[in-house]
């Protein structure tokens, strides 16, 4: 088995020893787009024993530019991110253990999904699931390697609970809506998003082995400049997280509607989860719509909006960036 890691074993920083730590491993990646492919690509190729990828959407077209997991094939047959990485990351190595799940990482499950993991992986693409990444993390003791990109800027920083500030010393609160570049408004090179993946996944590699050389503090790269630089920060002493054991992301368990990056877009979480047939759903909106579905999603297009419900009620309402107009669609057509 060590044989298809033997370029990595003859690195005497991994060596024998640390490559079976590294298949004793379990790694979440939470959130597998731009930065969650190259993430899983990596670990999965490095012999990570078991690898959990989390994520909430479908592919698309647009994804392709830089979402390195996935093809035209993915798009054509709607297949859900989480489900459609594992399918390729079995064709890479079929030694490891490979779990997707097609899900919103949010409080009600965050605890659960992390529970049994050695480390998290950040490939997410907002703040609000940052802060609560940091919250879970911070109270179940697990590192976690976020991780940020943009235009031709990107960003890494280490959490290791106990040792390293959180990432709420770095940002105290998530910045008002509309405040921050975004893929939609600023554009990204698919090269940002490929270095910044990659040095997460050395960076949990690392970690996973306790190596003295992890990342401290805060490494920010512009390529189209082709500048790095690496800072320090400090820990906050008044960090509610980190300091006081203020976990306000996890306990924050009202269902919400959540704007997707960039895609005009809308999350919709039903008040619990339901257990919703496709085909039946199928059955009754398609004398109101353009209809079509597969065991993992349904689609359906009504007027400008394409509304795609997942077996758990959950639902993303494309068309719209309104919160109340998205609530309205899914009480009209999935009901409350």
């Amino acid at each position: 088995m060590l044989s298809r890691y033997s370029r990595q074993v003859v690195y005497n920083r991994i060596g024998e020893k640390g490559q079976k730590t590294l298949l004793d491993s379990h790694a979440v990646i939470i959130g597998v787009g731009a930065l969650g492919t190259v993430i899983a690509n990596n670990l999965a190729r490095a012999g990570v024993g078991k690898l959990t990828i989390i994520d909430r959407d479908f592919v698309e077209l647009s994804n392709l530019q830089r979402q390195t997991l996935f093809t035209e094939e993915d798009v054509k047959n709607n297949l859900p991110k989480a489900e459609a990485a594992v399918r390729h990351l079995k064709e890479i190595n079929s030694e490891i253990q490979l779990e997707a799940v097609v899900a919103d990482f949010n409080a009600t499950n965050a605890e659960k999904l992390i529970r049994d993991v050695d480390i998290i992986l950040d490939g997410t693409d907002n703040f609000s699931t940052r802060f609560l990444i940091n919250d879970v993390a911070l109270k179940h003791k697990k590192p976690w390697v976020y991780g940020g990109a943009v235009a031709d800027t990107g960003m890494v920083m280490n959490i290791i609970p106990g040792v390293t500030p959180c990432f709420r010393c770095l940002i105290q609160d998530p910045p008002v809506s509309g405040h921050t570049q975004t893929c939609d408004t600023v554009g990204v090179l698919n090269s940002t998003t490929g270095i910044i993946g990659n040095i997460q996944a050395v960076e949990a590699i690392k970690i996973l082995l306790k190596s003295e050389a992890v990342l401290k503090g805060v490494l920010t790269i512009n390529i189209w400049q082709t500048e790095f630089d690496k800072f320090e920060i400090e820990q906050d002493k008044k960090c509610p997280a980190c300091q006081q054991g203020k976990y306000e992301f996890l306990n924050n368990r009202t269902p919400a509607t959540t704007l997707l990056c960039g895609q005009n877009s809308i999350q919709v979480l039903p008040q619990q989860n339901r257990d919703i047939s496709l085909p039946e759903m199928a059955n009754r909106l398609q004398k109101l719509g353009e209809v079509e579905y597969n065991r993992f999603l349904l689609r359906f297009k009504t007027d400008q909006y394409t509304i795609t419900v997942f077996p758990d009620g959950r639902a993303i309402v494309s068309g719209t960036e309104n919160p109340g107009k998205a609530r309205s669609l899914y009480a009209q057509y999935i009901g409350n």
